[in-house]
């Protein structure tokens, strides 16, 4: 008899939602803005959530609140127990909530999918004017964050359990991003450096080659390096995990580049959040830069994220924008029934068992499967692991290439989790990484959507 698959909460109900979404596809790069509810919320950093929703931070004096946007640009609105405490990043968490720092009540909180908000005892407390800035999940299922005053980094356990590595004096670190190497990768806004942290601590800087240029954002590239903003350098900057750094100016001066993510199309795409900017930008790997003018004038583009509905999502921060805004890409985006297309707990076959092996890296066609067709480039899927005999990870990747270093989804021996993802296909198909030293895990794939 088969064991029934517990999902984290809002885990079903996001694969509805995605199969409700798009019934008729659209093309080309269209923006639409969403007002917030609140006047001058100040909206920030901004996440997907394990829902299949947006989750943004409003820091603005009469806001202090978590907003969820869902795809359809529905938004409500969650005040943060502290006034004035300023949310500022803001990040899905290993546990299925959805994890954010108060910088000026120097706390961080979490907040369920369901919009309840816990400001976690952390121990110990961090100090007064610490301010944590951003915040990242590691690999090793903890949270990490930047402390910009307190000069430091900062991992906390989802039991409230703190660790600082001081950065240095005068470094004031700012961006932080799980790399593809297994370490956390941070900005310093002031110290004109890309940090790298193991997590045991042990921190490594590299210098930019423009002085002064006030790194800002940073995010693992499908490339497997590191990419970040240069916000007064007016760069976008790339860094391998052996630290070579290559910087490519943006076509129009003071635009100050800041939030920057992966898209669904193998580019980066960043907001540029100064007056002469307010764009959305995209970077290829090789360096060439393309850049759309937002609607709304002075909106202040600060953080940015790729939806589960394969769209860039971005917040508008000043007064002028005070909005959630949407770009779609360009490609097009097919509903279909939420459909399982391969269970390892199933008798052994193509579709089913046996379970995946540590080590082992295994291909499953989605072509011709849940209404995929053959020409699909890649597909809306949710990705869940149960009954792992040791702590590892999932990579998924375009089948018969190169096997990526970033993970898809991390567990722990015996847990059941699940995610979000959108894998490019190659031949119709995509292959299942086992990342764990011993044992195995059985993988369940369920389809929502595809593109081409």
């Amino acid at each position: 008899m088969r064991v029934p698959l517990n999902l984290p909460a809002g885990a079903a109900p996001a694969l509805a939602l995605l199969g409700s979404l798009l019934a008729t596809p659209a093309r080309g790069q269209t923006f639409t803005e969403f007002p917030i509810p609140t006047q001058v919320a100040g909206s920030l950093d901004i996440t997907v959530g394990p829902d299949g929703n947006l989750w943004f931070t409003e820091s603005g004096f009469t806001a202090n609140k978590i907003g969820r946007i869902t795809p359809a640009g529905v938004i409500t609105e969650f005040p943060v127990p502290t006034a004035n405490s300023f949310p500022l990043g803001i990040v899905a968490g290993p546990d299925g909530n959805l994890w954010f720092t108060e910088r000026n009540s120097n706390k961080i909180a979490r907040i369920t999918t369901a919009g309840v908000i816990t400001e976690v005892p952390v121990v110990p407390a961090l100090a007064f004017n610490s301010n944590p800035e951003f915040i990242t999940a590691g690999p090793d299922g903890n949270l990490w964050f930047t402390e910009y005053n307190g000069q430091k980094i900062g991992r906390l356990t989802t039991a409230g359990v703190l660790t600082e590595f001081p950065v240095g004096a005068g470094r004031h670190p700012f961006g932080i991003a799980a790399g593809p190497d297994g370490n956390l990768w941070f900005t310093e806004y002031l110290g004109n450096q890309i940090g790298r942290i193991t997590t045991s601590g042990t921190i490594t800087e590299f210098s930019i080659p423009t002085p002064g240029s006030y790194p800002y954002g940073i995010t693992p590239g499908p490339d497997g390096n590191l990419w970040f903003t240069e916000q007064l350098g007016n760069k976008i900057g790339r860094i391998t995990t052996a630290g070579v750094i290559t910087e490519y100016p943006l076509p129009n001066a003071a635009s100050g580049p800041a939030g920057i993510a992966t898209g669904p199309d193998g580019a980066l795409w960043f907001t540029e959040l100064n007056s002469p900017g307010n764009r959305i930008g995209r970077i290829t790997t090789a360096g060439t830069i393309r850049e759309f003018p937002i609607p709304t004038a002075q909106s202040g583009a600060a953080g940015i994220a790729t939806g589960p509905d394969g769209n860039i999502w971005f917040t508008e921060s000043r007064s002028e924008g005070n909005r959630i805004g949407r770009l779609t890409t360009g490609t097009v985006f097919f509903a279909v029934a939420p459909c399982r297309v391969a269970d390892t707990r199933d008798p052994d076959g193509p579709f089913g068992g046996p379970a995946l092996d540590a080590g082992e890296s295994r291909p499953f066609l989605f072509a011709g499967r849940c209404d995929v067709p053959a020409d699909a480039r890649a597909v809306s899927i949710n990705v869940a692991v149960t009954l792992p005999t040791d702590a590892g990870h999932l990579r998924l990747f375009p089948g018969g290439t190169p096997l990526p270093l970033v993970s898809t989804l991390n567990f722990l021996p015996g847990q059941t989790r699940a995610n979000n993802a959108i894998v490019p296909l190659s031949a119709g198909a995509l292959e299942v990484f086992g990342g764990l030293p011993s044992g195995s895990v059985h993988v369940i794939l369920d389809v929502n959507g595809y593109f081409r």
